[in-house]
Parts: structure tokens; C-alpha cells; sequence
């Protein structure tokens, strides 16, 4: 796998785990998501979105960096609820295919 010749000391093992519980935290939040968008809290869809970026970018997840990183700085400036919504269908399209390919 060529990702763990970016993450040292990182088995194939412990990387699958670290991927199945992204993968996890991201389902438990999609709701989250839903109800801080439907009452404009553009704050908390920040934040969540933050987190997520993070954890994604930490195991060099790039599709779902890439979505978190839009969903965070349209929350950040525009404040468009319907683009992070078209965003947040996107996220969860992709978490079903990262789950599949693991």
C-alpha cells in the first residue's frame, strides 16, 4: 500500500482499523451535519467538517479531505446551504466507496 510509505511505523493492520473508524465517525456525524445545516449553524458544519479534514488528511484519505476542506470554507465565507448539501451527498457517496475498497 503505497500510503503507508507516507505514515511510518504504520501497519497494514493499524491503518485499516484507523480507516474503518474515519469511516465511522463520519456516518455517526452525517446527521449532525443535516441538523446544524437545516438551522443555518454554519459554525458547528465548520467544526464538524474540520474534524473530520483532519482525521482524512492524517491518514491521506484525499477525496474526503478535499470534500471536508470545501464543506468547511463554504461554511466559513458563503454560508450556501444547499452547495454543502450537494457536498454532504457527495461525502457520504464516497465514504461508501472508501468502505468498499477496504
Amino acid at each position: 500500500m503505497n500510503i503507508l510509505k507516507e505514515l511510518p511505523g504504520v501497519s497494514e493492520e493499524i491503518y485499516d482499523t484507523l480507516v474503518h473508524d474515519l469511516i465511522e465517525q463520519t456516518r455517526e456525524r452525517i446527521p449532525e451535519f443535516r441538523q446544524e445545516i437545516s438551522v443555518k449553524n454554519f459554525l458547528r458544519v465548520k467544526e464538524l467538517a474540520h474534524y473530520i479534514k483532519g482525521c482524512a488528511g492524517s491518514l491521506r484519505v484525499t477525496a474526503i479531505f478535499e470534500i471536508t476542506k470545501s464543506i468547511q470554507s463554504i461554511a466559513e465565507s458563503s454560508c450556501d446551504a444547499q452547495h454543502i448539501t450537494d457536498l454532504l451527498a457527495q461525502l457520504e457517496r464516497n465514504i461508501k466507496e472508501l468502505e468498499k475498497s477496504i
